[in-house]
């Protein structure tokens, strides 16, 4: 930060009030700091598509040492230029679940939570010394690059770590989002095994895969506790990941729309069930969210949150069918007798009603257009 302070004066100082070009920016940016930067205008500005980085890890307890390999590459150009990728790394302890302090083999920069590396070859190793116990990586913090990652030395038990107790907010959101993608594929396929989607019972195939299920949810319960969790980022974190993403990766010729879309309701449905009284507390606790910018985030989690009710609802009313996620019809005398649904639909009517704001009008609106009832 202090360094691209310093590149921003520099090239005020040289262009202010005069016509400028990307090379003048990233020229003052290399002098202010004294780096070339040639390597990164010649390949981000020439070459087209995302770099991909492939990163391998491993730990020396003996000598407390902690490895990384990373390999860049472009998909379909192999004879492609390497990039200059600034790649931000921290360290999660796995056993302590805390940030370790990163220190690079025979480099001069102090430890510190967060190191920037520069990959600037197709494959390049990077040592660590002093590594107190075995960590797991957070790589590309804060989005340092615009790239796509693979590490298949991060375990689904790693990524529940960094969902949970990653510092960078933004990894936080990114490891959650994978491990629910990788679980989601995982009853996907269940699905596809089946001969018979019609006839299909999902609880079984959900009863099968019970702990891989109850790890997301574990994962969905830290971000809701988390008081100090930016809200616009944890109703993004407690949203599951979309029909078109979970479509890209699975293979190809092997996309079964109706399985995904089971898959998806039904797997919201056991996070609403399960997380119904987290959901409620934090819905109750932003249900006051004034109308202007600095709560924007209140109004998306308390929406987010009220979507779920409205699910957990329909759960314990015995009317929740993930074929059919809308239109599900019920009778007003039998919605007063369910304590919970009864809350939900109060809550519902209670936003639409008094809500100062389209976001919030709307957000009750589509809530109340899931159930088929007098109220709607």
């Amino acid at each position: 930060d202090a360094g691209f302070k310093h590149g921003l004066n520099e090239y005020f100082r040289r262009h202010d009030g005069t016509a400028v070009t990307c090379d003048d920016f990233i020229q003052a940016i290399a002098d202010a700091n004294n780096v070339d930067l040639s390597q990164f205008s010649d390949t981000w500005y020439s070459q087209s598509g995302t770099p991909l980085i492939n990163v391998s890890a491993a730990y020396d307890s003996g000598t407390q040492s902690y490895t990384l390999k990373m390999t860049q590459s472009l998909p379909n150009k192999p004879e492609f230029k390497p990039f200059d990728i600034p790649v931000a790394v921290g360290l999660i302890g796995k056993r302590s679940r805390k940030p370790l302090l990163v220190k690079l083999k025979d480099s001069e920069l102090e430890s510190n939570n967060t190191v920037v590396l520069r990959l600037t070859e197709r494959e390049k190793v990077f040592v660590f010394e002093n590594v107190s116990e075995e960590p797991i990586p957070s790589l590309f913090r804060n989005f340092s690059a615009p790239v796509k990652v693979t590490c298949k030395d991060i375990s689904r038990d790693d990524l529940s770590i960094l969902a949970s107790f990653d510092t960078d907010e933004f990894n936080r959101y990114e490891a959650g989002q994978e491990l629910a993608s990788q679980v989601m594929l995982e009853l996907i396929n269940a699905v596809d095994e089946q001969e018979d989607v019609s006839s299909l019972n999902i609880s079984n195939i959900l009863k099968h895969h019970n702990e891989s299920v109850n790890q997301l949810i574990e994962v969905f319960k830290e971000y809701l506790c988390d008081d100090q969790y930016d809200n616009s980022l944890k109703a993004m974190s407690i949203n599951l990941p979309t029909e078109s993403l979970l479509a890209e990766l699975l293979p190809a010729g092997t996309v079964n729309a109706e399985s995904i879309y089971l898959i998806q309701n039904s797997v919201k449905k056991e996070i609403a069930t399960a997380l119904q009284d987290e959901l409620m507390q934090v819905f109750l606790k932003h249900s006051q969210a004034n109308d202007n910018d600095t709560d924007a985030g209140i109004r998306s989690i308390k929406n987010k949150c009220l979507e779920y009710l409205m699910i957990s609802a329909r759960a314990s009313l015995g009317i929740f069918n993930p074929k059919t996620l809308f239109y599900s019809e019920i009778e007003t005398e039998t919605l007063m007798r369910n304590p919970h649904a009864k809350k939900v639909m109060a809550l519902v009517l209670e936003q639409f009603k008094n809500a100062d704001n389209m976001t919030d009008t709307l957000a009750a609106l589509i809530v109340l257009a899931s159930i088929e009832c007098p109220q709607r």
